[in-house]
């Protein structure tokens, strides 16, 4: 039970824009602007006179701003189109969303867009904090520009992506998992069904491959992956210098049999189950901590290196007290119900607080387990 990622390729940064045959087509575009009803705003989107040069500075400047700080909330990708507007494609930043247009192409400096990076207004994006002041100059540049922004995915709607108006049965954790068709497409360099799987979707986007990874970054990178600790020096020539042709295979077996593989993954678990050594208030200055923690903890561990399976995993720290003869183990893992936020403050009202335990563990227990929020029924 375990899961390992391989980085087999990065993307390409690629321009869908020619510039000389947009220009070769200006006069049937002017044509076509005349004798279809088209609003001006439109026209400007669809046939904005951009340089290449404007293009690759949206690919090194604002792209990767955009993924990392919005596309969270507001993307075809994500599912999630906050306050009605999305920012992942040309169109959709253009049309802005419930609080109006994202970009004024007019004035530039005006822009809603602008407004809420700066923290002008009462919206204030990204929320998580306001971006350095290069990035904020950065966009201001490329809103001067006139926007040029060459994404134009398939995704694009006619109307915002409201979480109204999707079907609740396309959200993955309504789905039965299936097994995905063996890919028609195979590379010269694959060693398994995962490289032809990459090899499919790479070559559907345009992506090239990286060069295959050296043995020793091989070996760092499983040591970091499977037991989250390097390899020594000598576990590296090792490795390197042998001479079986399975001794990829032999050394994620190893990983996988080592106890660092559960601390590992564990860790994962632990933090789904809120896992904490202590209840997370201060008395006094201190932290109080819960007796005992530590061994569900190790059970989690234990669990993952002893592979047990999933619905026993499931079943022991859901209602392992309520099993039929529980072991000392099953009691231990059931301690999952425990691991709350608690408080031990004079005056508290345990009705209360009895119930804000209850709906802490619905919550958290329907997130993990259903990969979706019971939180509503509080």
């Amino acid at each position: 039970m375990f899961a390992f990622v391989r980085k087999l390729f990065r993307k390409c940064p690629r321009c869908p824009n020619d510039v000389a045959l947009r220009r070769a087509l200006i006069p049937a575009f002017v044509v076509i602007c005349l004798v279809l009803p088209c609003s001006l705003n439109q026209c400007s989107v669809a046939f904005a006179d951009t340089t290449s040069k404007d293009i690759a500075f949206f690919e090194a400047k604002i792209r990767p701003l955009l993924i990392e700080h919005c596309y969270e909330c507001h993307s075809a990708q994500s599912g999630e189109s906050s306050g009605d507007f999305r920012i992942d494609t040309a169109a959709a930043i253009s049309r802005g969303g419930a609080a109006g247009p994202a970009i004024n192409r007019d004035a530039p400096d005006e822009s809603l867009l602008l407004e809420v990076i700066q923290y002008d207004g009462d919206i204030q994006m990204p929320p998580e904090g306001r971006l350095d002041d290069e990035s904020i100059a950065a966009i201001g540049h490329w809103l001067e520009l006139g926007a040029p922004d060459p994404r134009t995915e398939s995704n694009e709607s006619a109307a915002p992506a409201s979480p109204l108006q999707r079907d609740p049965m396309e959200h993955w954790a309504y789905n039965v998992p299936k097994l995905a068709a063996p890919p028609e497409q195979h590379v010269d360099s694959s060693h398994d069904i995962l490289d032809d799987l990459a090899a499919e979707t790479a070559h559907a986007r345009g992506i090239r491959f990286n060069q295959l990874a050296s043995d020793e970054s091989l070996i760092r990178r499983l040591y970091h992956d499977l037991s989250g600790l390097p390899p020594t020096r000598d576990q590296i020539d090792k490795f390197v210098n042998a001479s079986q042709p399975d001794n990829y295979e032999r050394l994620v077996d190893d990983l996988i049999a080592s106890p660092a593989f559960g601390e590992r993954f564990g860790r994962h678990w632990l933090d789904l189950a809120r896992y904490a050594d202590t209840i997370g208030y201060a008395t006094a200055g201190k932290e109080r901590v819960i007796k005992g923690s530590h061994r569900f903890r190790d059970w989690v561990i234990d669990a993952l290196n002893e592979n047990l399976p999933f619905d026993q995993f499931s079943t022991k720290q859901l209602a392992g007290d309520l099993l039929d003869d529980p072991t000392t183990q099953d009691l231990i893992a059931s301690t999952y119900n425990r691991l709350i936020q608690t408080t031990h403050e004079g005056g508290l009202q345990l009705k209360e607080y009895r119930a804000i335990y209850m709906s802490d563990r619905v919550r958290n227990a329907s997130q993990v387990w259903l990969g979706g929020t019971l939180g509503c029924a509080e």
